[in-house]
């Protein structure tokens, strides 16, 4: 009898202005309203402040984290927060565009950049990090949309394993 081992895929989605993610062991929110009301293990706070009262742990701070199996290491670059999580053998990266434009060579590389448009989109800057998947929010996705060339669909979740991340850079727009 042979077995079959399914993974189940890492799902990223947009709630409002907040990004969801969601592990095989734990949900995390970038950024999370005061008025979302879904529960949470882990909020993060890219501003370096703030507390999000349904999840379980708030990180609003530079420091490294263990949380329901998810690693996460947060570091300041400048006046915001630039965080590695590491879960289901992939490895993201979260932050703003303006903190990466500023900080590139402090970027660790990763399988996902997660990037807050809140100012005009750089890919060169992002693409440092040697993503396989880059997932672009905020308020300047439509510039980005526009920067790009090509048509590339606004979608609002996504969803992925380490098996199944794409052999070229695939960029996804949420909003």
């Amino acid at each position: 009898m042979a077995y079959v081992r399914i993974t189940r895929p890492m799902d990223f989605a947009i709630l409002d202005k907040t990004i969801r993610i969601k592990t095989k062991t734990a949900i995390l929110l970038i950024d999370p309203s005061e008025s979302l009301k879904q529960d949470a293990d882990v909020g993060l706070f890219l501003s370096g402040k703030g507390e999000h009262k349904n999840s379980r742990f708030n990180i609003n701070g530079p420091g490294d984290y263990e949380i329901s199996g998810v690693k996460v290491a947060s570091v300041s670059l400048g006046d915001s927060l630039f965080y590695l999580i590491e879960a289901d053998n992939l490895k993201l990266g979260v932050g703003r565009m303006s903190s990466i434009l500023k900080n590139q060579d402090k970027i660790p590389g990763n399988n996902v950049s997660i990037v807050d448009l809140d100012v005009e989109p750089s890919m060169s800057s992002i693409l440092v990090a040697e993503p396989s998947v880059v997932i672009l929010y905020g308020q300047r996705v439509e510039d980005a949309q526009k920067s790009m060339g090509k048509e590339i669909e606004i979608v609002n979740k996504y969803s992925t394993t380490y098996e199944k991340l794409p052999g070229e850079t695939q960029t996804i727009l949420f909003k």
